[in-house]
């Protein structure tokens, strides 16, 4: 029986399924910036958790297919 998958990531977690790409530092300045460009999160305690569900959906909208009028 396969384990269910995580609702929450971790931002280490987030910096992994994107190998590397974005920086943990990069995580927190999207967090801290005035626009808010980052993938959604919730602050539990004094931890940063990022929904699983949210993030998929914000790695969706962020999708850039190549031939396709912007």
């Amino acid at each position: 029986m396969q384990p269910e998958p995580p609702e929450y990531l971790s931002p280490q977690e987030v910096v992994e399924r994107w190998r590397g790409r974005v920086a943990m530092a990069t995580l927190r300045n999207w967090r801290c910036a005035a626009n808010r460009k980052g993938p959604p999160w919730v602050k539990v305690g004094a931890k940063v958790l990022y929904p699983l569900r949210e993030l998929k959906l914000w790695e969706a909208a962020m999708r850039v297919n190549p031939g396709m009028e912007l």
